[in-house]
């Protein structure tokens, strides 16, 4: 459009002899130039400011409501660079069930905590709407359209390319916000390999973005004034957190395993680091990635019979009045979490109905999926919706196996 219009100057200008006479301008590119900077430059940008581009995957389903409310976001502050919904995962399978209760937790704590503090750090591709102005910025589209050619550059580019977009929005100032109104439903991972697959990609971009983000917080709160200290704070707290997990649930695990047998501390500690220090060696391996999560499957169920325990051992140590341990603490709080983050939301309550499920594949999800991620971030391949269909009237031309194959690797 902006090319057709640059056009019809051209022909105007070439058309119009006063034009060409006039005092201001020496030549008449120059004369273009000036016109198109003066005349046709705000209209442009006003009209940009007023044009939004949602953004979705293929298998998204919302209705037009989910769509009105986020046009309604954008509407109400012209520095609202983005906004996102509320994601709900759909598919069948225990699988589906974990992640229907991590997507809640996950946009009932975070996303929202997110958003009162001033600024969303992500708006998730599946289901996101872009102010046309805010991508336009030299600054975000000319940082976004780069080639990766670091190893970071890799990881913070491709491995998660939403997350990559909105740092580059919040740092040329414009504010990202959440609508929890805003309903969306996306095809979840249903099996354990596309599971892992995907948050290979989301947790070396989800850390490699955050400390950037905090590594330039003088910049960007300089810049964005939706962005406070407060915010920053919050950041490196929740960052902080999610490094200290893993050892956090292993000091728990080791804890239950000394409160209800007869092995020592030291004893119940390395048979609860045990499992993770097995997978590390394995993930190092040069082995296929179905065999890397065939032993994280098997080692999973190793952690939930674990966490079964830690149950047991928890209720043993109330009963016996000594409550004040790392496994008792680490049990009640996250009950009452979830208790008091349901009651908040009376209509989504039944995602938290698999709790105990979600409880058990604590240690996979934030053990087991972090060494697979950290280890494997050489890996390119997208991980989920890889199966590519090949036409049936494409095997029946001459194309041998090897043919094939090679367009279902492309």
């Amino acid at each position: 459009q902006c090319e057709d219009r640059l056009q019809a100057l051209y022909k105007m200008v070439e058309e119009d002899p006063r034009r060409r006479k006039h005092k201001r301008h020496v030549a008449q590119n120059e004369e273009v130039h000036i016109y198109y900077k003066d005349v046709l430059g705000p209209k442009l940008l006003l009209e940009a400011e007023n044009t939004y581009i949602l953004s979705m995957d293929g298998d998204v389903d919302f209705g037009p409501d989910s769509v009105r409310m986020l046009v309604d976001r954008m509407k109400k502050n012209k520095k609202v660079g983005a906004a996102c919904g509320r994601i709900h995962p759909i598919g069948t399978g225990p699988m589906i069930w974990f992640q229907k209760m991590e997507y809640a937790l996950s946009y009932w704590l975070q996303k929202t905590t997110e958003h009162s503090l001033g600024c969303v750090l992500c708006a998730p591709g599946c289901f996101s709407m872009y102010r046309a102005s805010a991508l336009m910025d030299d600054n975000v589209m000319r940082m976004f359209a780069q080639k990766p050619e670091e190893p970071d550059d890799h990881i913070l580019h491709d491995l998660g390319e939403d997350r990559w977009l909105s740092r580059l929005l919040i740092e040329q100032g414009y504010k990202i916000e959440y609508c929890a109104a805003s309903d969306a439903y996306t095809h979840a991972p249903e099996t354990i390999t596309e599971y892992f697959n995907q948050r290979r990609r989301w947790i070396p971009s989800t850390l490699g973005n955050t400390v950037c983000f905090l590594k330039n917080y003088r910049r960007t709160i300089r810049l964005n004034e939706n962005v406070s200290f407060l915010c920053i704070l919050y950041h490196i707290c929740f960052l902080a957190s999610y490094i200290l997990s893993p050892a956090t649930i292993t000091i728990a695990i080791a804890d239950a395993f000394n409160a209800t047998t007869d092995i020592d501390m030291w004893g119940s500690f390395i048979l609860a680091c045990l499992p993770a220090v097995v997978f590390l060696v394995v993930c190092y391996q040069d082995w296929k990635e179905e065999i890397k999560i065939g032993f994280a499957a098997m080692l999973g169920t190793y952690y939930s019979i674990l966490m079964m325990i830690v149950v047991v051992g928890t209720i043993v140590r109330i009963v016996d009045g000594s409550w004040k341990t790392t496994a008792v603490l680490f049990l009640v709080i996250m009950a009452v979490i979830f208790f008091l983050t349901s009651l908040c939301h009376p209509f989504e309550i039944s995602c938290v109905k698999p709790c105990f499920l979600f409880f058990l594949c604590i240690p996979t999800s934030y053990i087991l999926i972090v060494i697979y991620s950290l280890t494997n971030m050489n890996q390119s391949t997208w991980g989920t919706r890889d199966n590519v269909y090949v036409p049936q009237k494409r095997r029946k031309a001459n194309l041998d196996e090897n043919d094939i194959k090679e367009l279902e690797k492309q």
